[in-house]
């Protein structure tokens, strides 16, 4: 799979290793975001060192990924698919086949937060709540904050 272009990249990259306090930080993603991506197989364990958790600049990459790859529409499930090692190339070959026409031709449906509260029946303060744990993320067009519709089924899981 190829790589996708850091949100974050600038002159000065971070280098890991990281704390996770540090890694949330840099990835502007909470904590819990990162260990639920860790339980749903999206983010591999990080190492150890004694009782400190240390994360590397992989799964600053991984975040990353995580995060354009919902934005292009796809579900945490079919992300985990993508990442796992039980896929085979001809898999991804195909994945990249499929989704390339519908990212091309299909415009993305995006909503306002109120658009987002009413088609999944969950009240704005919660909604926004979700987006403070970086489960969420609004996009920037013409200057609105919209929600992609793949919020949807993250915000019912969240």
């Amino acid at each position: 799979m190829s790589q996708v272009k850091r949100e974050h990249q600038s002159d000065t990259e971070p280098q890991g290793p990281f704390k996770i306090e540090d890694l949330a930080s840099i990835a502007k993603i909470s904590i819990d975001t990162i260990r639920f991506y860790q339980t749903r197989g999206l983010l591999d364990p990080p190492s150890r060192a004694g009782r400190q958790a240390v994360y590397e600049n992989s799964h600053l990459q991984r975040l990353t990924e995580i995060r354009e790859l919902q934005r292009s529409g796809l579900s945490l499930n079919t992300i985990r698919r993508i990442f796992s090692k039980d896929v085979e190339a001809a898999d991804r070959a195909l994945f990249d086949a499929l989704s390339k026409p519908i990212q091309d031709h299909q415009p993305a449906e995006y909503m306002s937060l109120d658009e987002l509260s009413l088609k999944t029946s969950i009240p704005k303060p919660l909604l926004q709540s979700l987006v403070n744990e970086g489960l969420i993320s609004p996009v920037k067009i013409n200057d609105l904050e919209v929600f992609p519709a793949s919020d949807i089924e993250m915000a019912r899981a969240g």
